[in-house]
């Protein structure tokens, strides 16, 4: 995952985020099908704003942009100064699926978040504080959750074995065996839950 810290030149000044307000991690689609980061920052200007309103923005590639980051954002109105917004490039409203690189590089994003955001409440899309489709009717909400859920089960699985001796070196099991990529890191991923699950016992 390529990790890029944007270039925007805002209008005026940005106003820190404090990140122990943060309850929400509010989800986007740029609802084009293409737009480069700068296009929607062009967007956001015109519309008035200091420049691109979300926190961060993932194009299909897989490419994480840090727009706002860690300052307030302008993308769920009300909303802005309790959450962190991230957007997707693309429509999917239209577009049936979310590439698995753009997948893969959100969920990374949001399982650094949910790290980080000690008071954090809820992953919502934006349709739930505000009067819209986005992040669009094929956003697949429900499938990060259970990624997210299934890396949660993984790491405390591993925490467990770690600390009975079975595992000394935890942080390669993290990034290899991994629920849901290949089929080796499947049944790797699988086992480690299993014995952990046998050793709570």
């Amino acid at each position: 995952m390529k990790i890029v810290q944007g270039n925007f030149k805002f209008k005026n000044s940005l106003i820190p985020l404090n990140p122990d307000n943060v309850k929400y991690i509010i989800l986007h689609h740029a609802d084009a099908k293409k737009a480069t980061p700068e296009a929607v920052h062009s967007w956001h200007l015109s519309n008035g704003w200091a420049g691109i309103g979300y926190n961060e923005y993932i194009t299909k590639d897989g490419t994480v942009y840090i727009a706002r980051g860690d300052n307030i954002g302008a993308h769920s109105a009300n909303n802005n100064s309790k959450s962190y917004g991230i957007c997707l490039e693309g429509d999917y409203d239209t577009e049936p699926e979310v590439p698995l690189v753009q997948f893969e590089a959100l969920v990374e994003r949001l399982k650094y978040h949910k790290s980080r955001f000690k008071n954090l409440v809820g992953i919502e899309p934006h349709s739930k504080f505000n009067t819209t489709s986005c992040p669009g009717k094929y956003f697949p909400l429900q499938k990060i959750k259970e990624a997210l859920n299934k890396a949660h089960d993984l790491e405390s699985a591993i925490d467990v074995l770690t600390k009975h001796g079975i595992i000394n070196s935890p942080e390669y099991w993290q990034e290899n065996a991994v629920v849901g990529e290949t089929v080796k890191g499947e049944f790797a991923g699988s086992l480690i839950i299993k014995m952990a699950n046998e050793l709570r016992k």
